[in-house]
């Protein structure tokens, strides 16, 4: 098992923690001038830091999370809404079940859809009618965080 540690933020906490512990760890910050205090030990991405990493810490101010958390993650938002049987609590968990089960079967390709953005940034999302809707939200959410909403 890797005993690699990547530390997302390199402020107070990240070298605060990287000291204290001793450790050797990957670390990605998102201001260049943390990453050259990191020396050697810098990435140059998010997902360099996280690559074959063990353990992971997000050492961000609060303020930060979701900025940090966008460059590796894969968000997959979904829901369901039903106006009958609503008050049959058999088939609300059956129901419930059911649709975790399709939702965990594109988990997987989400994910891997993620990592290609992520490792090409520079190429064009196709949005393809049947997913008109996934590409407006993404568009809406990515408008929301640079603040341009």
């Amino acid at each position: 098992m890797s005993s690699i540690i990547a530390l997302i933020g390199f402020g107070e906490a990240g070298e605060t923690f990287a000291r204290a512990g001793g450790w050797t760890a990957q670390i990605y910050d998102q201001l260049a001038a943390r990453r050259l205090a990191a020396g050697a030990l810098a990435r140059d991405s998010a997902a360099d830091a996280l690559a074959n990493a063990a353990l992971v810490l997000s050492l961000v101010t609060a303020d930060q999370a979701l900025i940090a958390a966008q460059d590796t993650s894969a968000h997959y938002f979904w829901g369901m809404a039903r106006n009958f049987d609503v008050a049959d609590q058999g088939f609300t968990a059956l129901f419930k079940a059911q649709q975790g089960d399709v939702f965990a079967e594109d988990v997987e390709v989400h994910e891997a859809q993620q990592r290609a953005i992520t490792a090409h940034p520079h190429l064009r999302l196709n949005a393809y009618n049947i997913e008109q809707g996934g590409v407006r939200a993404r568009q809406i959410i990515n408008r929301q965080i640079e603040g341009r909403s």
